[in-house]
C-alpha cells in the first residue's frame, strides 16, 4: 500500500493512473523476487513530485513474506510512463529494508531516507539519486552513539530540503544505552557528509519543516524542537507541546502550527507555538464526542494567517473511547491570531456509521480550501472522496467520490495503534483520498487508492484524477 504526504506540492499536467501491479513491476522489475505488496505505513511519506510535475514513487517491496527491500521508481507527470526505477538494498538476500520519506530538490534529484538491514543491524540511511537517470548519487548511514538494542540502530522518518540543496533528516537513533531517540542531522546535499546531528530524548520524530531564514523546526508525541539551520544548536525546546502532532506547518511570520490530537482529551484540532522562542500562542480544538481519540492529520494556513485542520473526529454520541467505528470526515478553520473556531465541516456518506477521515488538504490562492480522505457509502464502502470547500463558511462548493471496481459484502476495518483508524490494510473495498494539488492551470490534482478486482485478489491501484477547480468535474 501507498499513501502519500500533503507537504509536496508540485506541478502535474494530465491525469492518468496505474494499476498496483504495473506500479510493482516499476519498482521491483521481477517477478521472480517473489514480491506481492507494497507494505507503507500511514506515517510515511513515500511520493514526490518534481519541478517538472514527474512522480517519484517509493515502497518497501515485500520479498517473501516478512522481509522488503526499498523500491523508487519515477514515471512521467504527464503519462504515467516509467522514466526509471531503482532499488536500495541493505544486506542481499536477507532484506529487512524500510522506507520512511522521499523529497526533491530544486533541479530534480531524488532523497530517499529508511532504514536500511546490514550486518544484521537496521540502519539510519539516506541516499541521494539522480533526477534524470535514477543513479546513486551516494549513501550515507548515520550511527547512533551506541549500538541500539534489539538489532536497530536508527531509521529516517521524514525529510525536508531547504534553499541550498541540503538535506534535513529527521527520525530515531540509538542513543547511549541503547534506547531510541528521536535524532535530527543535517546532510550536505552534494556529497552526503554529515554536517550536524542532533539528538534528544524529547519525543520529535513526526514532522519537520526548514523556516524562512533556514532553521529547522521539528515535532512529535508530544514534544518540538528549533534548531539552527547552520549548526544544529538548539534555540528552543519543548517536551510537552499541547498535540500529539501529525502535521506541521510554518506560516509567514515563521510561527509554527502543529495539527493533530490537542490536549489532554486529545481532541482533533491545532495548536500554534511562536517561531521566536517556541511559547504556546494558542490551542485550538474540535470535540464531538469527550473521551474519544480524535486528530487532525493534516493542517495548512491561508493568506490572512487562519488556520485550516482536516481529520477525523468522533460521530456525536459514540460510545467506547478509541472506538474507531464511528469516526467522521471532518475539517475546520481557526483564527491565527487567537485559535478562535472560524467554522468547521463534517462530510459524510449514506453509510450508518464507519470510519471516515480526511487525509490532506491544500488552501488555494482565494483561501478556498481542496480537501481529500475516505467517507463510508452503503452500498459502496469506504470511497475516496473530493471536495471543495468556500474558506470563508466552509460550506461545500462541490463534492466528489470515487470507487474501485472491487465490492465487498461486508465493509472490514481494523483499528490502528492506540486505537485510531488503520491504514487500509485489512478488508477488500477500501478507496481513499492521499494527497490534493493544483497544477498550473488551476485545475485539482488528486490522488489516491482504489480497490480493484484482479484476477485471482484485489489490486490496489494507484490513481490521479484531473479536476475542474470550478465544478469538480473530470478533466481528460
Amino acid at each position: 500500500m501507498i499513501l502519500f504526504p500533503a507537504q509536496m506540492r508540485p506541478l502535474l499536467r494530465r491525469s492518468w493512473s496505474l494499476a498496483a501491479v504495473a506500479l510493482l513491476a516499476a519498482v521491483v522489475g521481477s517477478a521472480r523476487a517473489g514480491v506481492v505488496d507494497l507494505d507503507i505505513t500511514a506515517e510515511q511519506q513515500t511520493i514526490a513530485m518534481d519541478p517538472r510535475g514527474d512522480l517519484l514513487a517509493t515502497g518497501s517491496v515485500r520479498v517473501g513474506r516478512n522481509f522488503g527491500t526499498i523500491g523508487v521508481a519515477k514515471m512521467s507527470g504527464a503519462t504515467g510512463r516509467l522514466l526509471w526505477r531503482r532499488h536500495l538494498t541493505g544486506q542481499r538476500r536477507k532484506p529487512g529494508d524500510g522506507v520512511g520519506a522521499v523529497a526533491v530538490d530544486a533541479s530534480g534529484d531524488v532523497f530517499v531516507g529508511g532504514s536500511l538491514y546490514r550486518n544484521f543491524r537496521s540502519v539510519f540511511a539516506v541516499a541521494k539519486l539522480s533526477g534524470r537517470t535514477g543513479a546513486r548519487r551516494w549513501l550515507t548511514i548515520v550511527p547512533g552513539v551506541a549500538a541500539g538494542k534489539y538489532g536497530i540502530d536508527g531509521a529516517v522518518t521524514h525529510l525536508a530540503v531547504d534553499r541550498s540543496g541540503d538535506v534535513v533528516v529527521d527520525g530515531v537513533l540509538a542513543d547511549a544505552e541503547g534506547d531510541l531517540a528521536s535524532g535530527i542531522v543535517r546532510l550536505a546535499g552534494g556529497t552526503g557528509a554529515i554536517e550536524w546531528q542532533y539528538q534528544t530524548d524529547v519525543s520529535v520524530g513526526e514532522a519537520i519543516a526548514i523556516d524562512s531564514h533556514g532553521d529547522v523546526v521539528a515535532a512529535g508525541d508530544p514534544g518540538a524542537v528549533k534548531l539552527t539551520g547552520s549548526d544544529g544548536h538548539v534555540l528552543w525546546q519543548d517536551s510537552a507541546t499541547p498535540a500529539f502532532v501529525r502535521a506541521l506547518r510554518i506560516d509567514a511570520h515563521d510561527d509554527v502550527v502543529l495539527g493533530g490530537a490537542v490536549g489532554p482529551q486529545q481532541s482533533f484540532g491545532a495548536a500554534k507555538l511562536s517561531g521566536s522562542d517556541g511559547h504556546l500562542l494558542w490551542t485550538a480544538t474540535v470535540v464531538t464526542s469527550p473521551g474519544y481519540w480524535q486528530s487532525a492529520w493534516d493542517v495548512g494556513v491561508d493568506a490572512t494567517g487562519d488556520v485550516i485542520a482536516a481529520g477525523f473526529t468522533a460521530a456525536p454520541g459514540s460510545g467506547p473511547i478509541l472506538d474507531v467505528n464511528d469516526n467522521t470526515f471532518t475539517v475546520a478553520k481557526f483564527a491565527g491570531d487567537t485559535g478562535h473556531e472560524r467554522w468547521r465541516r463534517m462530510i459524510v456518506g449514506n453509510g450508518e456509521s464507519g470510519p471516515a477521515e480526511a487525509r490532506s488538504l491544500l488552501v488555494d490562492s482565494t483561501g478556498d480550501v481542496l480537501v481529500t480522505g475516505m467517507i463510508l457509502n452503503t452500498t459502496t464502502c469506504f470511497d475516496w472522496v473530493v471536495a471543495k470547500l468556500m474558506g470563508a463558511s466552509g460550506d461545500v462548493v462541490w463534492q466528489r467520490t470515487f470507487d474501485g471496481t472491487e465490492t465487498a459484502h461486508v465493509c472490514q476495518w481494523s483499528p490502528g495503534e492506540g486505537g485510531g483508524p488503520a491504514p487500509p490494510h485489512y478488508g477488500t473495498d477500501q478507496d481513499i483520498g492521499e494527497d490534493v494539488m493544483l497544477d498550473a492551470e488551476g485545475r485539482v490534482v488528486a490522488v489516491g487508492l482504489l480497490s480493484n478486482r484482479g484476477r485471482s485478489r484485489v489490486v490496489r491501484t494507484l490513481a490521479v484524477k484531473q479536476l475542474s477547480q470550478a465544478t469538480g468535474r473530470r478533466v481528460e
